[in-house]
């Protein structure tokens, strides 16, 4: 019996130790062979997270300036004395302008940032699911999975760009592994030691914090979390269930993170080019729909409504009238227009997700071998 004890043991952890080496195995990967921080490309939206980073930090303009906080946050952790300078900058919508890895005095620290919180993220991703699944093997198999969609070119190429798709990816995936870690408390509140989860909590707040300030359309994922929380944490209580003091928690908790960020969302001008985008789009072609907003006080007339499409709304600036009446109830119409037509935005929603997906499969880098210019 003293004998099989060891090997007992070792049939304990293998599967652990497997999980160690897939790990450490596919970020040596990943660092091989992708390229080094020292080469990124900027986008033409780069420059205004730049310049929100100049805000003071103490400062409420920061948290209500053209750029959600986060990426200009760690743009002003990583500066140095030098600065930025955005030499290499490509924008794939323009036709022919496709981006190549360049040197950018001054990006090193933040692509090294970039580079890193994604290996974190994806690597914690994978431990959390690993842990959730009783059959090692597939937990084994989907931690895999994990690691090899983190850490393909349609993912990780974007830790070499300017821009805030990087860190919202790896946040959310930050995001993910705290709620796997979570997930066993919803059903049995005795699992785990009372500080752990207080920990645990907290650190999801803060993780939640900064993702939903990476892009501002995070925080209305949270939003539709704390619904979900909320609902969940009803039909609990009515059944008698366990778990109900972490899911109120984390109801409370996203619920602030989501009327925080909308606070400071609505105090800004982020909201201003996505209502003019949505305008052009998708209510001046229809006439109905510009009778919606006109029951509403908005100007109504041919040449305002001849401009089409998001990328012509700079000519709305034209139409004094509207701006004013834009930036006084426009946000407002809007969101009433999106109630009364909640199967539309449903469908609209869902229509969009092929183009948003589309957008990054390599836009910045469609052709590899021509990726480092």
């Amino acid at each position: 019996m003293e004998a099989k004890k060891p090997i007992d043991t070792l049939r304990r952890w293998y599967p652990h130790i497997i999980l160690l080496v897939l790990v450490i195995v596919s970020n040596s990967i990943r660092v091989a062979i992708y390229p080094s921080s020292s080469l990124s490309v900027s986008m033409l939206d780069t420059g205004s997270y730049l310049n929100t980073a100049k805000i003071p930090l103490n400062s409420w303009d920061f948290f209500t300036a053209n750029r959600s906080l986060t990426v200009p946050l760690v743009y002003k952790l990583f500066e140095m004395p030098g600065g930025y300078a955005a030499t290499n900058v490509s924008e794939p919508a323009v036709q022919g302008n496709v981006g190549k890895l360049g040197e950018q005095p001054g990006f090193g620290g933040v692509i090294s940032f970039q580079i890193a919180l994604s290996m974190l993220g994806w690597s914690l991703l994978a431990c959390a699911f690993y842990l959730r699944l009783r059959n090692r093997l597939v937990g084994l198999l989907g931690s895999a999975l994990i690691l090899a969609f983190g850490f393909s070119p349609q993912m990780a190429e974007w830790d070499s760009v300017a821009i805030s798709e990087s860190l919202s990816f790896s946040l959310f995936a930050i995001l993910m592994s705290l709620s796997l870690v979570i997930l066993p408390w919803l059903d049995d509140h005795r699992k785990g030691r009372s500080w752990v989860k207080i920990l645990v909590i907290a650190l999801w707040g803060v993780v939640g914090f900064f993702w939903i300030f990476t892009r501002d359309t995070n925080a209305y994922l949270m939003a539709l979390i704390a619904s979900l929380l909320l609902l969940l944490f009803v039909v609990r209580f009515f059944n008698r269930k366990q778990g109900q003091p972490v899911m109120f928690s984390l109801f409370l908790l996203s619920l602030l993170l989501f009327g925080f960020h909308q606070v400071t969302f609505r105090s800004s001008d982020r909201w201003f080019k996505p209502l003019m985008n949505n305008l052009t789009r998708n209510v001046f072609p229809y006439s109905t729909r510009v009778q919606f907003f006109a029951e509403r006080g908005m100007p109504v007339y041919e040449e305002l409504l001849s401009v089409r499409g998001s990328l012509e709304y700079n000519r709305l600036m034209e139409h004094e009238d509207f701006i004013d009446w834009a930036r006084k109830d426009g946000l407002s119409a809007y969101t009433s227009f999106l109630i009364h037509t909640p199967r539309w935005a449903l469908i609209k929603f869902s229509d969009s997700i092929d183009f948003m997906f589309s957008e990054n499969l390599q836009p910045y880098f469609k052709d590899r071998r021509s990726r480092i210019g």
